[in-house]
């Protein structure tokens, strides 16, 4: 999407960058999604529903790195562990949300930084018994160690 992220995106704003935005109902909440990439960061945050907004800036951040756009894939993702930290008893939700924002670091070459939040987030999943992630998180630290010229240190893991 273009432009700095934030709250203030509109359903045009989505519906110009290939979004297309629907609404739906779910419970007693009425939610608006954009059906190419999941939820709308936006939409969800002005009905107040942290979790799909959380959801939604993670897809966000997958789909702008795959797009080539490493700045606004980190971006996106930075706004999914912001919006995690306002829940604090959803220890999965924000581990699930470094994760994704980790693996963007790594292909926009910020290895500090994905290490440090890597190795937290392996040992959550791995304390959890969350074998699926365990697994994505020592994959993703294996191919940064490798990244950076240490193939021995990620054999172990």
């Amino acid at each position: 999407m273009p432009g700095k992220l934030d709250s203030g995106w509109t359903a045009s704003a989505l519906a110009r960058s290939g979004y297309r935005v629907v609404a739906a109902s779910r419970r007693s909440h009425s939610t608006a999604v954009a059906e190419l990439d999941g939820p709308s960061p936006a939409l969800a945050l002005t009905l107040d529903i942290k979790p799909v907004a959380v959801v939604a800036y993670n897809h966000l951040g997958v789909v702008e790195g795959t797009r080539g756009h490493p700045r606004l894939a980190i971006e996106a993702c930075r706004q999914a562990v912001a919006l995690c930290r306002q829940m604090p008893g959803d220890v999965t939700r924000s581990s699930l949300a470094r994760l994704t924002l980790a693996r963007q670091l790594v292909d926009a070459a910020c290895f500090a930084e994905a290490l440090a939040i890597l190795e937290p987030v392996l040992a959550h999943f791995a304390s959890a018994g969350s074998r699926f992630w365990a697994e994505q998180a020592a994959m993703a630290l294996a191919a940064l160690w490798i990244r950076l010229g240490q193939a021995g240190r990620a054999q172990p893991l």
